[in-house]
């Protein structure tokens, strides 16, 4: 099966490491918070693994960190904190070994861990680090090993759907899981062993004593190691399956999979009987396959009144119409506060003191978020903007990589194009070459579309993803004029299906005004008569 374009040939995603036929799980479509069970039944069957090896990596290093700088110890604990992609990067690549058949043992992984721990490490603890997608992009850099531009085409083909938005929910779920699981643990502390902490339990926690730590900031800092360590497999085995059938989706690999089964069943079929419908089989097999584009069959038809019928007999049974009664606890903190005169009164307040202080923070994170999303539509919409002189079709700034030489076995060069191109073609269409006159055509829209627009066209780009390139950069007809040729080269390419003469007459017209003549009016000067001509056309 062809790899979409953004794919690289990195040695975690070859067939060796990642065969599909060899998974350990059923490959399907599943919807977004289906994949994402998925993921978690991944994490619950490689859990203990997942856990020690991280363990093995964080504990001693945040050991190492303490006795250097016992005095720092809010400090060390928010480095280990946002060191979290270095050692998430453990996680998936355990998961990704162990789904495809290839599970590493605890030495290897850590024997592995200077290699795919170091790799675009340091644009995953900077912008990378707040991304909200952060464990439903990692596969990406670290299976794929895309990078910069190529990350971020393959990344906008992945976030194209419904999975992104569940990749942002299970960020912020299982962000708030480990901020409640950590303050369930230090409130069970005081509860349980209330003659422990006889004092403040946020002081205990976080307060620092002639500049050494004392034990309850040891705690709160090993604590929140851990919490993080428990929580992590979850997120990242989450994020991994929504990478996984977002792909099925995009490259049908369950189709690939299902074939590969039919044809394994056939094979032994013709081992056991040598017979010729075994034969028979696997040449229906390939029939199939190569037919998958066919239209369906048609389905057998069915009244409408017994439809309807049938419909309403099944809304009308007891599926339909069961009742069931639950009982809620009913919460009566405010009745307790005003009987309770005891110390559990002060237990509450220091409670309700840091619901406060968290809604404070909280507070302040919104505002900040709101003022950044803010500020990125306004860039957004500036970037979008035409400029204030010329009116003309937006021109890219930034200095353009290098266009490819050749694209669909068409030379797309400057130089290989004629000097009055819509004239030659017009002389190619009245001699009858309907096939010559496209493809200098759509050869020399893909060429000056770099030149004049700013295009960035990869070599191993598709039709349909130039036309996709093409639309935010030319108006909406300038846009729909090229979507018609790039239609009409590849009925007359590919299908055989020639336009007629005045088809082409007059794509050579409109190939002239959005290729030629209006990119050399933005370029220099044009005189009165050329300006005439083309108010004409």
């Amino acid at each position: 099966m062809e790899t979409p374009t953004g794919a690289s040939a990195h040695p975690l995603a070859q067939p060796s490491a990642m065969d599909l036929a060899r998974g350990a799980a059923s490959l399907r479509p599943r919807g977004p918070w289906e994949a994402v069970d998925f993921g978690f039944a991944l994490a619950r069957e490689h859990y203990l693994q997942l856990v020690l090896t991280t363990a093995l990596l964080v504990l001693p290093l945040a050991t190492i960190l303490l006795a250097l700088l016992p005095s720092q110890i809010h400090w060390l604990t928010f480095f280990v904190w946002w060191m979290k992609p270095a050692w998430e990067r453990v996680h998936l690549f355990v998961l990704s070994r162990s789904l495809f058949g290839a599970r590493p043992s605890i030495r290897e992984t850590l024997r592995a861990f200077p290699e795919y721990g170091r790799r675009d490490l340091w644009p995953w603890l900077t912008l990378r680090r707040v991304s909200p997608t952060r464990s439903f992009d990692l596969p990406v850099t670290l299976l794929e090993g895309s990078k910069w531009g190529e990350r971020s085409r393959r990344l906008g083909v992945l976030h194209r759907g419904r999975f992104t938005g569940s990749g942002i929910m299970l960020t912020i779920l299982l962000a708030h899981m480990e901020l409640a699981l950590l303050l369930a643990i230090l409130l069970l502390l005081q509860l349980m062993v209330p003659d422990l902490i006889d004092f403040n339990l946020g002081q205990w926690a976080l307060g620092l004593e002639e500049g050494v730590a004392p034990g309850g900031a040891v705690f709160t800092y090993y604590l929140t190691i851990v919490v993080s360590l428990l929580v992590a497999p979850f997120y990242v085995a989450g994020g991994f399956s929504l990478y996984l059938h977002r792909r099925t989706a995009l490259e049908a690999w369950d189709l690939e999979l299902a074939f590969r089964r039919m044809a394994s069943h056939a094979r032994q079929a013709l081992a056991r009987r040598g017979s010729r419908a075994a034969s028979f089989a696997i040449a229906s097999i390939v029939t199939t396959a190569s037919l998958q584009g066919a239209p369906p069959a048609r389905a057998e038809s069915i009244d409408p009144a017994q439809a309807r019928e049938s419909i309403r007999a099944i809304l009308e049974g007891s599926d339909f119409h069961h009742v069931e009664t639950i009982s809620i606890p009913r919460f009566i903190l405010e009745q307790e506060l005003e009987d309770s005169q005891d110390e559990s009164n002060e237990f509450a307040q220091w409670l309700m003191g840091l619901f406060d202080a968290m809604a404070g923070s909280f507070e302040v994170i919104i505002v900040t978020l709101a003022m950044a999303f803010v500020a990125w539509i306004a860039v957004r919409v500036l970037a979008q903007s035409k400029p204030w002189r010329g009116g003309g079709p937006r021109r890219s700034a930034t200095p353009r990589r290098a266009s490819p030489v050749e694209l669909f076995g068409l030379e797309v060069t400057e130089e290989s194009l004629p000097e009055d191109l819509p004239r030659l073609a017009r002389t190619l269409v009245h001699g009858g070459d309907a096939r010559g006159a496209l493809a200098l055509l759509y050869r020399g829209a893909l060429a000056r579309l770099g030149l004049l627009y700013g295009a960035e066209l990869s070599r191993g780009v598709t039709e349909r993803e130039c036309v996709d390139a093409v639309r935010p950069l030319l108006p909406e007809s300038g846009a729909g004029y090229f979507q018609a040729l790039t239609g009409a080269w590849i009925r007359c390419a590919y299908g055989h299906l020639e336009p007629d003469a005045q088809r082409l007459e007059g794509l050579c017209f409109e190939w002239q005004e959005w290729f030629e003549q209006r990119g050399e009016s933005e370029q220099e000067p044009i005189d009165e008569e050329t300006s005439g001509v083309g108010d004409a056309v």
